[in-house]
């Protein structure tokens, strides 16, 4: 796997988890494949094409994860900030 920074992962070993959220709704449940990464220093990673495909949203200043493919589902999360980051600000103007 590749696109964190310059490092790249191994990946060669995978599973299929069932994942059960409860909503107001009731439970939805969401079967996937995941690959497991070692040495990954966060503990969830879900990429831009998933974010995409599903069309989830991630409202950090309400603290929640919706996921509009699923009847815009909401999810809330917990965010937590670790250490000192240093935020980069690219502008492009091609836009």
């Amino acid at each position: 796997m590749r696109g964190l920074g310059s490092s790249k992962y191994n990946t060669n070993k995978y599973t299929v988890v069932s994942i059960y959220i409860l909503s107001k709704d009731g439970v939805i449940l969401i079967t996937r494949e995941l690959y497991i990464v070692n040495n990954l220093l966060t503990k969830v990673f879900i990429s831009v094409d998933i974010i995409k495909s599903k069309d989830i949203i991630i409202d950090i200043r309400r603290d929640l994860v919706i996921i509009t493919s699923y009847n815009s589902l909401e999810v809330p999360v917990s965010i937590v900030i670790k250490g000192t980051r240093t935020d980069t600000i690219i502008i492009n103007k091609s836009r």
